[in-house]
């Protein structure tokens, strides 16, 4: 075997001449225990402190988070009301009924004028398309064919007379 330890510990320093005597083995022991114990300690108290910053840092982040979520829904809300006004606008002056301005589609007003001016085309389109019934100018004369009416069938069918 070689004289050097393969443990990976590194072995005292040999006492020097102009150095006080070590310690006992006993004393020595005691001492890395007790700094082993005071590290120990900071290491708690540092793992304490380490968690309540992250639960600092975690509301606050999630309080910051919940912020920007209202403020992104409020913008939408926004867009929304905006787009809706926009569209009711463009139906009023291309003469659509409101039904029908809420079905416009584009972001801008351009873009919508475009889609009214397509639907109302589509509209024209399809009323030319469509005829209406012809009802003879809306009155139809009953069959008048010289017969008598139901009810005098009925009473010469049962025997009686008027």
């Amino acid at each position: 075997m070689s004289d050097t330890s393969t443990d990976g510990a590194t072995p005292p320093p040999a006492p020097s001449e102009g150095q006080p005597p070590a310690a006992s083995a006993d004393d020595e022991l005691a001492k890395w225990k007790a700094q082993a114990r005071e590290n120990e300690k900071r290491a708690k108290a540092n793992a304490d402190a380490a968690r309540r910053l992250a639960e600092i840092e975690e509301s606050s982040k999630t309080e910051t988070q919940k912020a920007n979520d209202r403020a992104a829904a409020a913008e939408r809300r926004a867009e929304e009301a905006e787009r809706a006004a926009l569209r009711a606008q463009v139906a009023m002056a291309k003469g659509l009924p409101p039904k029908l301005g809420a079905r416009l589609q584009g972001d801008t007003q351009q873009e919508m004028e475009a889609d009214a001016d397509d639907l109302l085309a589509e509209i024209g389109s399809q009323k030319k398309q469509q005829t209406p019934p012809n009802f003879d100018g809306g009155s139809r004369k009953s069959a008048d064919d010289g017969s008598e009416d139901m009810n005098k069938l009925l009473r010469r069918a049962a025997g009686r007379s008027e």
